[in-house]
């Protein structure tokens, strides 16, 4: 819940920019700690591989991958509007190049 003094409740989505190198057990580690928060769901992004795991609480707590769909788009389950594709991850887009793909500008 978003009150005028602050945010109340767990976050809709929880998101770590980590490198490549970091162990698997600190990896797990995080997730495991939002998920205990109920963070309904977690994204760790490696800034330096360009690759992102994306996840969902399941049923039973533990999270889920978040598959992208056949055309290789993410979408937040949090933020329905919040979507981008995999190639992302790999190749910085320019600013100019996500607001025209998410629709707030027109195309040149």
């Amino acid at each position: 819940t978003v009150k005028a003094d602050a945010v109340h409740g767990p976050a809709a989505l929880a998101i770590d920019l980590i490198f490549g190198k970091m162990p698997a057990a600190e990896r797990d580690a995080l997730r495991r700690r939002y998920a205990a928060a109920g963070v309904p769901e977690y994204w760790q992004i490696e800034v330096d591989r360009g690759e992102a795991t994306l996840c969902q609480v399941a049923a039973d707590g533990a999270y889920e991958p978040i598959p992208p769909d056949n055309k290789g788009i993410y979408y937040a389950a949090a933020m329905e509007e919040l979507m981008f594709p995999v190639a992302w991850f790999r190749r910085q887009p320019t600013i100019m190049q996500m607001m025209e793909h998410w629709g707030f500008i027109e195309p040149e």
